[in-house]
């Protein structure tokens, strides 16, 4: 027996037990993949977890992103315009309080209250529909509580205050229509009573020709100081004071002739009685011309009147009263 004839026998026999093992791992590679998708389809199979969740769509358009609401800046809220009132009267005008009204224009009024430095605080207050609706203005960061003086122009207007703790007396002005303020020595307004009682005018402060002052007004060279039943006048700054009797007398406006008078309690009107007295019959010491009588319902608390032209305004009570004919009919 040759040698070649056996080694084929050989690899014969190691071929045909390759071919078992082969087998073998099939076989084994085949239980385990049964095993794997049973596992698989037992994850898979619905189970007790409640409702099934809705399948997502998708879209190619983006969803909207909303749009924060903007909030308001703090400079925003601090200077927005405050709400115009009604012809009411501040609320810091109370008993005892003086008031202030200056006439700019037929359509443009001022009015303030004297305030107090241990009280209520004084209210400064504009009108552009001829004292129809007020708005007051922002003196908050002088803080402003009394008010001696108001004086109104085309361009500016002033007043002398008591400012801070102390209530120190203090000049300020504002250009735009009373929504800022600032310090000035060269504002418009001279005449007015000082917290003692004095009187201070451009030619300085001296003691009232009169008892318990409440006004002062200029009319041209002509001063004239508003004292409870008398109006106090002298032409020149070199003349002695008149003392002209004015019953009921409460305040006065200048004009180009001289003064126009408020006068209440009078019996002759059942109202704010208004009288004129020109500069030569005050100088005189004549009685003021009967003009008109404002039909106010109440006179019990302070009087201010003011006047442009022959447009004559009252404030009195809660009420602004206007005469388009010097003070004749309202």
């Amino acid at each position: 027996m040759s040698s070649n004839g056996g080694k084929g026998r050989l690899g014969f026999a190691v071929s045909r037990q390759a071919l078992v093992w082969v087998a073998a791992v099939v076989v084994v590679l085949v239980v385990v993949d049964v095993l794997l998708v049973t596992v698989a389809l037992g994850r898979t199979a619905p189970g007790d977890n409640g409702q099934a969740a809705p399948i997502p769509t998708f879209s190619s358009v983006p969803a909207a992103t909303a749009t924060p609401t903007a909030r308001p800046s703090a400079s925003a809220s601090a200077t927005a315009d405050p709400t115009p009132s009604a012809t009411g009267t501040p609320t810091a005008a109370g008993d005892g309080q003086r008031r202030f009204l200056v006439a700019v224009s037929a359509s443009e009024l001022w009015r303030a209250t004297s305030g107090s430095c241990t009280g209520g605080d004084a209210v400064v207050e504009r009108s552009t529909d001829g004292g129809a609706t007020w708005k007051a203005g922002s003196t908050g960061q002088y803080d402003v509580h009394t008010v001696a003086g108001l004086d109104a122009g085309g361009v500016k207007t002033s007043i002398v205050a008591g400012t801070g703790a102390s209530c120190a007396e203090t000049a300020l002005s504002s250009y735009t229509d009373g929504e800022y303020w600032a310090a000035d020595d060269a504002a418009l307004v001279s005449d007015y009573v000082t917290t003692d009682s004095r009187i201070h005018m451009s030619s300085g402060t001296s003691p009232s020709p009169c008892a318990s002052p409440t006004q002062v007004v200029t009319s041209g060279a002509t001063a004239a100081v508003v004292c409870p039943g008398v109006l106090a006048v002298r032409q020149t700054a070199a003349d002695d004071w008149v003392q002209v009797p004015v019953s009921g007398l409460v305040a006065a406006t200048p004009t180009d002739s001289g003064f126009t008078l408020a006068r209440t309690g009078r019996s002759t009107c059942h109202g704010v009685e208004v009288d004129t007295l020109t500069t030569a019959a005050a100088a005189a010491g004549s009685k003021p011309t009967h003009a008109g009588c404002a039909p106010a319902t109440t006179t019990s608390g302070a009087v201010a009147i003011a006047q442009t032209d022959s447009r004559v305004s009252v404030w009195s009570g809660s009420q602004v009263l206007t005469s388009a004919d010097g003070g004749a009919t309202w």
